[in-house]
């Protein structure tokens, strides 16, 4: 195999390079043996099948020229060899998320009972407390009246507690 280009030796170190208008910009990265772990599964798994392919006399790849698939392989973009997902891959994620958001959903009403049963909950204790404050108003006041109050508890009818607060 060939030794690394210094564009590929460069590209591989993260380095700057110049572009044929003069200006700096930073390259992609660009594939050698030194980065080959870094690749995807995908990739790593396609090139040394390629490799190993190239290696055996007697098929297409073998009789290419000395390092020029190494070469091919340097310019290949990392994503070349990660499959399209298929139509029923995309659907089972499509179904996950869906499955997920149901569950979510599902949980918050749950959530929602829970903090409905737990308000429900106080208001029946208030009632209590109102009509135990009412009965306790009426026993210490048999006429309905306290001495010198204008008429009910904070200025309302005790009968107006009952109907439109418990």
């Amino acid at each position: 195999s060939l030794p690394p280009s210094p564009a590929a030796q460069a590209a591989a170190e993260g380095g700057p390079s110049l572009s044929l208008t003069g200006s700096v910009r930073l390259p992609r990265r660009v594939w050698c043996p030194m980065v080959h772990s870094s690749y995807p599964r995908s990739f790593t798994t396609s090139v040394r099948t390629l490799l190993l392919v190239a290696a055996r006399p007697g098929t297409l790849p073998a009789s290419l020229p000395s390092g020029i698939l190494e070469e091919v392989i340097r310019y290949t973009d990392r994503l070349w060899f990660v499959p399209e997902p298929s139509e029923a891959d995309k659907l089972r994620r499509r179904l996950d998320a869906e499955v997920a958001a149901r569950q979510e959903a599902e949980s918050m009403v749950r959530e929602a009972k829970r903090a409905r049963r737990e308000a429900e909950r106080e208001r029946d204790i208030y009632k209590t407390l109102a009509r135990r404050l009412h009965m306790q108003l009426q026993y210490a006041h048999p006429n309905g009246q306290p001495d010198g109050a204008s008429g009910g508890f904070l200025g309302m009818d005790l009968g107006d507690l009952d109907h439109e607060y418990i």
